[in-house]
């Protein structure tokens, strides 16, 4: 996977360009500027910079646009550079570069000097902007590079109620990115890569919403084969949502909402006609509560994992694959896990994680689910305060033959429950080079069933354990 790292490096490179055909350069200082430059054929270059004006304490309400149409498919090269700084609210600016390939585009809606980044209300779904500002890149052709937005706010300011959005359609499209950090609230970002007008092979698109983190929307679409999409709300994340959306086969999404995630929302979905070879990551973790990290994946030999861990209380993780599924793997993992219960109390629950694999009549094999909650013994000691992992669910369905689940809980009160058809296989969670064939439940009052039917000649296998008081375990197995 690689990942795109946005710093001042990314504007020299900008200026880095073949002899241009067309130059364009504009400075506005002031508010309420207007400018609009189109360019026709290949290697055009435009540079728009719409400054804070004397005595202006920001820089509000300017428009900037410019459009290249690039007359063929050949490398075109065309760049466009807006840039509205310095304190930046309610402006607007768009880039649409049509036709040609190897484009770059970069705008610029930053604070700087403890300026801010867009207005003081919150950009919420469905509702008009408040003071935030607006960017927009639009690109059709192949092997656009550093097409970036950044809306960032200087050290002391804030980058709130922003919108950006990037179009890509082609393949080969390298470096996509949209930074809104520094104190990030309330902000959108979208990024398609043939989502809506084509298809698109070989994408890379990043989100980047960090540093105090709260009521930020990502949304990632991409479709083709090989792409790769990376979203980070992260370093104090809160109420957050981030949606990515892969369709074609060779899809990874990496999803960070950690370092105190509280109440986020991540869905990541991946379908294959056929084959696969997907990866979905979703860390929500470092003092993790109320999040829900949700992965749907349709193909084969694709891998999904989800990590809700360190302080971990009341999350909901949920992995579901099949139609069809051969070879898929999913991995859950809620440790130092507790439910957050004052003395007394019983006013929240634990950690639920559930999978799902191939919940069809077809003929898959050979899947691989775990999860693992609590912590070993059901007894943490994060950050020298002990802590019990309390009333965490798991629940995990495998049909069809050669599958295996992996379980371990500590804790008490926990529940699993585990449904397997076919030739399956019950164990425990390997850890480091130890081996453990054995599932386990450490601690009091859990509960484990197990439900297997196998075959004649192929029976299913349950090696479970429970250590502690009062705990209850049902293990159902029969033959078709």
């Amino acid at each position: 996977m690689k990942r795109i790292i946005l710093t001042g490096i990314a504007l020299a490179a900008f200026a880095a360009t073949l002899q241009a055909q067309n130059t364009s350069t504009v400075n506005q200082s002031g508010n309420s500027q207007t400018n609009t430059i189109t360019q026709t054929g290949s290697n055009n270059q435009t540079t728009i910079r719409q400054l804070t004006g004397t005595g202006s304490p920001v820089n509000v309400g300017n428009v900037a646009t410019v459009t290249q149409n690039a007359t063929a498919t050949l490398p075109t090269k065309n760049q466009a550079f807006i840039d509205q700084i310095n304190g930046a609210d309610y402006n607007q600016a768009t880039i649409t570069q049509t036709v040609g390939s190897g484009n770059k585009a970069f705008i610029e809606q930053k604070g700087g000097n403890g300026f801010r980044s867009g207005g003081t209300g919150l950009l919420m779904p469905n509702t008009p902007l408040t003071g935030g500002n607006v960017a927009t890149v639009t690109q059709t052709g192949a092997g656009n590079d550093q097409t970036t937005v950044q809306q960032n706010a200087g050290a002391l300011g804030r980058s709130q109620g922003n919108m950006a959005q990037i179009q890509q359609v082609g393949n080969v499209n390298l470096s996509t990115a949209i930074e809104q950090s520094n104190l990030s609230v309330g902000n959108q970002a979208t990024i398609r890569q043939g989502a809506v007008s084509g298809g698109a092979t070989g994408n890379l698109a990043a989100i980047i919403q960090n540093n105090d983190s709260q009521n930020n929307r990502a949304r990632v679409g991409q479709e083709g084969a090989n792409k790769n999409a990376d979203v980070q709300q992260s370093f104090v994340s809160s109420q957050n949502n981030i949606q990515v959306d892969q369709l074609g086969v060779n899809g990874f999404a990496t999803v960070y909402q950690n370092n105190d995630a509280t109440g986020n929302i991540t869905t990541v979905t991946q379908t294959a006609a056929s084959n696969g070879g997907s990866n979905a990551t979703v860390y929500q973790t470092d003092v993790s509560a109320y999040n829900v990290a949700n992965i749907q994946q349709g193909g084969t030999t694709d891998a999904a994992f989800i990590g809700q861990t360190t302080q971990s209380k009341n999350n909901v993780g949920a992995i579901f694959q099949g139609v069809g599924g051969t070879n898929n793997s999913a991995v859950i993992n809620q440790t130092y896990a507790y439910d957050g219960a004052g003395a007394g109390t019983s006013t929240f629950t634990g950690n639920t994680a559930n999978i799902q694999q191939n919940l069809t009549t077809g003929s898959t094999i050979g899947n691989q689910a775990e999860v693992t909650q609590g912590f070993a013994g059901g007894i943490s000691t994060v950050s020298g305060n002990p802590v019990i992992s309390d009333d965490n669910t798991a629940t995990v369905g495998q049909e069809n033959d050669v599958n295996v689940t992996k379980l371990q809980q500590g804790g008490v009160g926990n529940q699993a429950t585990v449904t397997q058809r076919g030739y399956s296989t019950l164990k425990g969670v390997n850890s480091g080079m130890i081996i453990k064939d054995v599932a386990e439940q450490l601690g009091n009052l859990n509960t484990l069933n197990v439900t297997q039917t196998g075959a004649m000649g192929n029976p299913a296998t349950a090696n479970v354990t429970q250590i502690g008081i009062g705990n209850n375990g049902v293990i159902t197995q029969s033959a078709n």
